[in-house]
Order: C-alpha cells, then sequence, then structure tokens
C-alpha cells in the first residue's frame, strides 16, 4: 500500500515542497524558473531527501537611449 501526503508553501524569496511517500516511488517536477544545473545539491539524511536548485540570476540589460 502506498501512502502520499504533500504540502506547498511559497513567497517572494523562497518556494518549499514537501512530501512524504511510503512504498516506492519515481517523480518528475516541471520547474516554473531555469536553475544553475551545475550547482545543484542533494542530500539524504534520517528519511528526508533535500533538493537545492539555485535559480539563475538574471541581471536587468542597460539600453543606452541618444537623446538628439
Amino acid at each position: 500500500m502506498t501512502q502520499f501526503h504533500q504540502e506547498a508553501q511559497a513567497n517572494e524569496e523562497h518556494y518549499y515542497r514537501i512530501e512524504w511517500w511510503s512504498g516506492s516511488f519515481e517523480g518528475h517536477l516541471q520547474l516554473p524558473i531555469p536553475v544553475q544545473a551545475d550547482r545543484v545539491r542533494a542530500s539524504y539524511r534520517d528519511g528526508v531527501l533535500e533538493i537545492r536548485l539555485p535559480k539563475v540570476e538574471v541581471k536587468p540589460r542597460e539600453i543606452e537611449i541618444e537623446v538628439g
């Protein structure tokens, strides 16, 4: 028997997603923003899998305007 519980919380700076599964599980998650793939980190401790996906920092583009 597989049991499932899901919880999500969002604020301006962070998005948290918490899932509890009992039994085997495989899942795919579509991310709403690009992440820095080379800086992704994961750890598993005391039955908790934590995955950190740093966002890609997009710098504003400056455009010079000539006034003539």
